[in-house]
């Protein structure tokens, strides 16, 4: 016992230090690759998607006074939840998706419409709406589209 004491205080006097040893590039060096966006920010004018195939990335922008068109149907949504966010001043916002893709909509407006698929249009003032279909939450592959405009309608359409 007198033994085992002795030890514990010598260890307290004089304790093993370890080090890492890390290679160079594993602290701080990640590598990253910019990616170039669908849209870009505009102050007037019409933005839409490519009428041909295109690789998917997340939207955000803003836009001043205009109209933004965004076509789904062209390209390969990633599994997870895809991500669609547009604010803007004034104009109409029109999204084309796909029959299987599962989609929840959430629009804020001054003044405006709102259209999920057809089965709602409601006008709006001052209000935000939340819309989503009904397999949204198990869906493996879905589509989330926030939108914030001043003056503007949002619709939201099969393809």
């Amino acid at each position: 016992l007198g033994y085992a004491l002795w030890q514990l205080f010598q260890s307290k006097r004089h304790p093993t230090v370890i080090r890492p040893t890390m290679a160079e590039n594993s602290y701080g060096g990640e590598e990253t690759v910019r990616r170039q966006p669908l849209f870009q920010n505009v102050w007037v004018g019409r933005q839409a998607t490519p009428e041909r195939a295109y690789e998917w990335n997340d939207v955000n922008i803003q836009t001043g006074i205009g109209d933004t068109v965004i076509d789904v149907s062209y390209t390969v949504l990633p599994k997870g939840e895809a991500v669609i966010i547009v604010r803007g001043l004034i104009g109409n916002i029109r999204i084309l998706v796909p029959y299987e893709i599962e989609t929840r909509l959430v629009h804020s407006a001054i003044f405006g419409v709102a259209s999920l698929f057809g089965k709602e249009q409601e006008k709006m003032f001052n209000e935000t709406l939340i819309y989503q279909t009904s397999s949204y939450d198990q869906a493996e592959q879905k589509l989330k589209i926030v939108t914030s405009m001043i003056i503007g309608n949002v619709e939201v359409t099969r393809v």
